[in-house]
């Protein structure tokens, strides 16, 4: 992790810097107006690895809490700070917040061409529970998404 960093819960404040990120990142990304729709929601639960300057979002993840699942609907990281396993310790921290809030399971759709994303929800412990056939819109044409689920160690049963 980047010397310094730290998570948090996500704040009205990071939200330019979020949707900054999801548009360099995703053919679909969330923009302002979507992403304040979800945060408006009460089963939203949003998390941010922040820089040392408290300002800067290396990261986001953003869940919609269903009770005893939660759906995993973005999580990204900054192109400049990628590689350096800060999703991977924002993931950490918004797993145990979840599960002290009753959550059991993580549930999400990752495009079975995004490697990169499958690699590090594997590597948190996430499994294929399914498949949506011609689920992600590409410019070429579509892609099938991943159904990946993973259960939450400790979580109140």
């Amino acid at each position: 992790m980047m010397p310094g960093a730290f998570p948090a819960r996500l704040e009205d404040r990071h939200m330019v810097q979020i949707a900054a990120i999801e548009a360099v990142l995703f053919h679909r990304p969330l923009d302002q107006t979507t992403l304040q729709q979800l945060v408006a929601g009460a089963a939203f639960r949003g998390f941010v690895m922040l820089a040392q300057d408290e300002a800067t979002v290396l990261a986001h993840a953003l869940f919609l809490n269903a009770g005893e699942d939660a759906d995993l609907v973005s999580v990204a990281t900054a192109p400049s700070v990628q590689r350096q396993g800060i999703a991977a310790q924002l993931l950490h921290h918004a797993f145990g917040a979840l599960a002290s809030e009753s959550v059991q399971r993580i549930v999400l759709e990752v495009a079975v061409d995004n490697l990169a994303a499958i690699h590090l929800y594997r590597a948190q412990g996430f499994s294929e529970v399914g498949r949506r056939a011609r689920y992600y819109s590409r410019p070429g044409g579509s892609v099938d998404a991943l159904i990946m689920a993973r259960e939450l160690a400790g979580a109140a049963a």
